[in-house]
């Protein structure tokens, strides 16, 4: 929501808790673009059910909720037709996964976050250039606090 706000898109956030709806509306609210004008973000606390009332003139769809949602909110959006972005990893199973795909075709792109992360570049980079030698296996650990999700894994 921030990130979308900082680069002037108009955001309409749509989560069923009004608690959460009136955080985000705080965050956009904390966003100042150019010389100091604010985005306007409409949040709105609706269910999943009631949501496609909220989204229907919206351009495009960012979804960030919790894997194991996915796959309801994305069945629930489908016909407004836009582009749409979804979290990693897409679903929980793969039966899942494949109706998303089949429902949504070149409109939908699964974020690969750590994809652009400096760090998994620079990795990238000392692998392609081979002033290490040839790479035969990459291993890595996650030294943070744990992950609060148990319904996905990583390696997904």
């Amino acid at each position: 929501m921030r990130d979308l706000a900082g680069l002037g898109v108009t955001v309409v956030a749509v989560d069923g808790d009004p608690a959460a709806v009136a955080d985000l509306g705080a965050a956009v609210a904390d966003v100042g673009v150019g010389g100091g004008d604010r985005v306007i973000g409409r949040c709105v606390a609706v269910g999943a059910v009631e949501a496609t009332g909220a989204l229907a003139d919206v351009d495009g769809i960012v979804l960030a909720t919790p894997a194991a949602t996915h796959l309801a909110v994305l069945d629930v959006v489908a016909d407004l037709g836009v582009p749409t972005a979804c979290e990693q990893p897409l679903t929980v199973a793969v039966a899942a996964a494949e109706h998303v795909a089949a429902t949504y075709g070149e409109r939908l792109t699964v974020l690969h976050t750590w994809r652009y992360h400096p760090g998994v570049q620079e990795v990238a980079a000392i692998a392609a250039s081979g002033r290490l030698g040839d790479v035969h296996v990459a291993r890595s650990s996650r030294v943070n606090w744990t992950s609060p999700r148990t319904d996905v894994d990583p390696v997904w």
